[in-house]
């Protein structure tokens, strides 16, 4: 993660602080938006996968198991999205009491 500037690490800040607010105020226009082809999620994962792309090299990223920089571009933004979409699901989860967790 080092090698690639921290890339992943900002994508998954920005992810969940552009999904965040739309929550807080349950404003499903809002994360509508934030998630539309050109908007401010897309624009995220393609600044990640330029990134990580422009800072590691093929030898760093394949003991990493990305058997390329074209992988790594690829693989990243992905995981940044998923994680992004999971830490999102567990702060907003109802509780088992049927309160919101937030």
């Amino acid at each position: 993660m080092r090698g690639s500037g921290n890339a992943g690490t900002r994508c998954l800040r920005d992810y969940v602080g552009t999904i965040e607010p739309c929550r807080l105020r349950k404003d499903a226009a809002c994360e509508t938006a934030a998630r539309a082809d050109g908007g401010p999620i897309d624009t995220i994962l393609a600044d990640t996968a330029g990134t990580a792309g422009e800072r590691c090299t093929d030898a760093s990223a394949f003991p990493l198991d990305y058997p390329s920089l074209d992988d790594l571009e690829l693989r990243v933004p992905e995981a940044c999205a998923d994680f992004g979409d999971d830490l999102l699901d567990i702060a907003f989860a109802d509780s088992a009491s049927g309160r919101h967790s937030v």
